[in-house]
């Protein structure tokens, strides 16, 4: 029997009589389930993805039909890209043009199905999450970071202690919006970097400031830290190769990749990859604005 999955931003009246209808046109040829995108939910390793809904395996279905995404584009897109990676068939895949431009659920995803080492983590809206904590916590052990998927500059950036901690997370952004956060692994990195990534080439490499998980909130221990500056050699190839795949894999030219290294395991992981970088215009400290106007000059060929 094939298995059908129709998946939409909330149930209604009208949806539950479109799978009435399928239902009985398929009658025991195949299965219709109506689902809702809040009931979704993501675990992202590199080369491990799972994704459940109501604890069902997406895998499970043999189509996945987005009949309505209203407040959940960016979940349509993450799953897209998972989609597109399996044997399931979907509608529309006009999401996964959408998915670059997305936020960090949307790059975590397009970067885990592409084999870059990300760092291990869950994706779960309002509606799985009460369900899901306790795998998470049994998963990653505390303490759990928490960011909410559009968050910037470590504005919204929260490391969770207890299971208590999960209950303290805002709701609501600062726009109002709904907050929805992506859940991951403590890693315990020795260092930080920020690479800047030009096309397929290093253009330059700085520490980043070190990070306050003493709080609740997540910031940096020192605001006026100023970044050490370093030449590539001084960084280890697999570092630089890997910030340059993630970028190209994102179909980003300008990027700042920050990448760790697990003091533990020596393990390399992307925390994130940025669209416009944060540049530092003193050019007396940093070379990134002549590594980006000689960028310009090779793509337009000027000598």
């Amino acid at each position: 029997m094939k298995k059908i999955l129709i998946l939409a931003s909330k149930r209604s009246s009208k949806k539950e009589e479109f799978i009435t209808y399928l239902q009985k046109y398929f009658d025991k040829k195949a299965e219709v389930v109506l689902g809702v995108f809040s009931d979704l939910t993501f675990q992202i390793e590199t080369g491990n993805i799972i994704v459940e809904i109501d604890n069902r395996n997406i895998n499970d279905f043999d189509l996945v039909y987005f009949r309505n995404t209203s407040g959940f584009q960016s979940m349509a897109a993450g799953l897209s890209i998972y989609l597109e990676s399996t044997r399931v068939k979907f509608f529309d895949k006009s999401f996964i043009n959408g998915s670059f431009v997305g936020d960090k659920f949307t790059s975590s995803m397009r970067l885990a199905v592409n084999g870059i080492p990300i760092v291990p983590s869950f994706v779960c809206w309002e509606g799985a999450l009460t369900k899901t904590k306790k795998r998470i916590v049994e998963k990653f052990g505390f303490p759990i970071v928490a960011k909410e998927v559009r968050t910037q500059r470590m504005q919204r950036v929260y490391l969770l202690k207890t299971l208590k901690d999960f209950d303290k997370l805002p709701v609501i952004t600062g726009s109002g919006s709904p907050a929805r956060y992506l859940f991951q692994k403590f890693i315990n990195f020795d260092k930080e970097f920020r690479i800047l990534v030009l096309g397929k080439k290093i253009g330059i490499i700085h520490t980043k400031t070190l990070r306050d998980n003493t709080g609740f909130k997540v910031g940096y221990s020192d605001m006026d830290e100023y970044p050490e500056f370093l030449s590539p050699e001084d960084v280890s190839t697999i570092i630089k190769e890997t910030a340059i795949k993630a970028a190209n894999v994102l179909h980003i030219q300008i990027a700042g990749v920050d990448i760790c290294r697990e003091k533990e395991t020596g393990k390399v992981f992307v925390f994130e990859v940025n669209r416009g970088p944060g540049i530092d215009y003193d050019t007396n400290v940093s070379q990134e604005l002549s590594k980006i106007a000689k960028f310009f000059s090779f793509e337009l060929n000027i000598k």
